[in-house]
């Protein structure tokens, strides 16, 4: 059996080897085609992977753009909550079928508090996560929020929308921080924790110019929460 242990480095995802890349204007693509492969390698910043997950939305705009610019160097709400994803992980060990990108996400989640971590733990099994054991009694309305995202991610249900995320008074920031950093572990893996940069190597200034005269209608990786009406 042969196990593929490559794996992708800065040097190998370049943008001056791209084949969108032109040498006086940089990267002409609307969206990178190597995001997948320069993530892995941890040449994307956060600016640039938030951009990519969603459509163009006036409302939510301005949103991101705030937390791209507050981003703190890292996904972790601080080392415990990494200390206890892992701790979970180790836990729980490794199936194949049910580790997938949203599986991670509804972790990360999950474990981003002590609270949340300590009334969720029961829902996690082998086999995946079963909502229905959350303790909810008494549970603050920020790790309710969390909780009902970490189910749309996982179940693919409707607990949040897209539009809930253009609203503070629905989802403050803390938590909005929180579900763009579990949609990009969606999106992208477990890679997307090596975001530790707001800027990364690819230069996207062109790209966003384009999609604006364009009248948003670039192509977007899109959203996994449910949208409204859907």
């Amino acid at each position: 059996m042969y196990i593929n242990t490559f794996k992708y480095k800065p040097e190998d995802v370049a943008c001056v080897i791209c084949a969108e890349y032109v040498k006086k204007l940089g990267c002409t693509a609307l969206s990178c085609p190597c995001l997948a492969e320069r993530m892995e390698a941890g040449t994307v910043g956060y600016a640039e992977a938030v951009a990519e997950l969603f459509p163009y939305r006036p409302r939510l705009t301005a949103r991101i753009m705030r937390l791209a610019e507050s981003f703190p160097g890292t996904m972790w709400q601080d080392n415990t909550h990494r200390k206890r994803m892992e701790t979970l992980r180790l836990l729980l060990g490794c199936r194949k079928e049910r580790d997938t990108p949203e599986f991670f996400a509804a972790l990360y989640l999950l474990t981003s508090s002590k609270e949340l971590a300590d009334r969720t733990f029961n829902c996690f099994f082998r086999g995946g996560i079963d909502f229905r054991y959350a303790r909810r009694r008494g549970i603050s309305s920020h790790d309710y929020t969390l909780l009902m995202a970490a189910k749309s991610l996982y179940c693919h249900t409707a607990e949040v929308t897209q539009g809930d995320l253009a609203e503070p008074q629905i989802i403050p920031d803390e938590a909005f921080r929180l579900l763009i950093n579990a949609l990009l572990i969606a999106r992208f893996g477990l890679d997307a924790l090596k975001i530790t940069a707001r800027h990364g190597q690819r230069e996207y200034t062109l790209r966003r110019l384009i999609r604006r005269e364009a009248g948003g209608n670039a192509p977007s990786a899109g959203l996994l929460f449910p949208s409204e009406g859907r």
